[in-house]
């Protein structure tokens, strides 16, 4: 069965998991976070988007046009058989079946391995099957909490909540892609519940 394999019992992402149509939506549509950031430190992320079914189609279009001119122009007899493979029709198929496969068992792994647990000292974010990355965000340095979706997003239902702090080197982790409309809501609401609660708190220290 497909799952997150660390959302334990009582973990966040247990109850609020993570829709499995995000890994379509990966396979096909790749979105690059890029981030902004203001005079005043807010860091507010922007879309770059590059398809990555898209990206194979290009280069294979580009290789076979550049195929089929060097192979009118030269003649292959005394060209090493490994130029000649390269240049062949069968060789960039291939290519971009291997690559989509591995795109898949990627997208899998990783859609596997993504975890984040809302606690009561602040809300952890761990994703990546090949490089692994790991936050540890304080409710203190929480600035803004919200949710958005890029275009791809919409054709395919999910949602992103993202969490903006002072540190904008954080930004390209400090999210949670791929989530249902309900279930974004949810996060959001319960990481301002904390925010708003340890504030609260520390203001009454305070006095």
């Amino acid at each position: 069965m497909l799952k997150q394999i660390y959302c334990t019992e009582g973990t966040t992402c247990a109850s609020v998991p993570l829709e499995k149509r995000k890994i379509i939506k990966k396979i096909f549509f790749d979105t690059v976070i890029v981030t902004n950031v203001s005079r005043s430190g807010a860091a507010g992320p922007t879309y770059r988007t590059s398809g990555s079914i898209f990206a194979l189609l290009y280069s294979a279009i580009f290789m076979w046009l550049f195929s089929t001119f060097v192979k009118r122009a030269i003649n292959l007899d005394h060209v090493p058989t490994i130029v000649q493979m390269v240049l062949s029709l069968w060789f960039w198929p291939l290519i971009i079946f291997l690559s989509l496969l591995w795109s898949l068992v990627y997208q899998i792994f990783y859609y596997r391995n993504y975890f984040y647990d809302i606690k009561n000292d602040g809300i952890i974010i761990r994703k990546g099957f090949i490089a692994r990355q790991e936050i540890t965000i304080d409710y203190r340095k929480i600035q803004n909490v919200f949710v958005d979706q890029d275009f791809f997003d919409r054709l395919f239902g999910l949602y992103d909540v993202h969490i903006a702090t002072a540190d904008f080197q954080s930004a390209d982790i400090a999210h949670i892609d791929g989530v249902n409309a309900t279930n974004a809501e949810v996060l959001k609401s319960e990481i301002i519940k904390q925010v708003n609660l340890v504030n609260n708190q520390t203001v009454s220290s305070g006095l």
